[in-house]
């Protein structure tokens, strides 16, 4: 694959917003995109960055002038990755990626909600924003990467940030 590839990207996006008044505010946003190229090879492939889908609403609430909180919750759609070739990979025990597959498979969908809560103060002429955020509590299992582990010589799947080899997920 080279960067001399041919490609497009179409896609529709909505958006609104509600500024705050009434000490509530909020954001939507969804997008649908189809994101392809065609390498030199002549076939037709999804990009790295075709979620096809994405979702974002965000909404919070301005409990007092010190205190507020708010609430996002994000989806997209399954990521496509060019997935590994275990067997070519643990012959010289270095990642190996299966270009016949090249983009053509995709992780689940992703998605998690996000709480924070903001305290403000002034604080000797400065305004000062302390913060608690809690992020994923739904505890949903997106997948970041997957990578080959030359020292346990197997592949590891790297999930919310946390990093469980193949056989730990089944």
């Amino acid at each position: 694959m080279l960067s001399a590839s041919d490609g497009y990207a179409r896609g529709i996006e909505f958006f609104i917003q509600k500024k705050l008044s009434n000490n509530f505010y909020g954001m939507l946003n969804d997008s649908y995109s189809n994101i392809k190229f065609t390498s030199l090879d002549g076939i037709e492939r999804p990009s790295s960055f075709d979620y096809q889908n994405v979702f974002t609403l965000i909404a919070g609430y301005k409990i007092t002038d010190e205190l507020e909180i708010s609430a996002k919750y994000r989806y997209m759609g399954g990521r496509p990755y060019t997935p590994i070739d275990a067997d070519a990979s643990e012959q010289i025990n270095q990642t190996v990626y299966d270009y016949d597959q090249y983009n053509g498979v995709r992780h689940k969908d992703y998605q998690r909600v996000d709480v924070r809560i903001d305290y403000r103060v002034e604080l000797f002429g400065w305004n000062l924003i302390t913060y608690i955020d809690f992020q994923n509590i739904m505890n949903e299992e997106n997948i970041d990467q997957v990578i080959w582990n030359q020292k346990n010589a197997k592949s590891i799947m790297f999930i919310n940030g946390n990093s469980y080899q193949q056989e730990e997920l089944k």
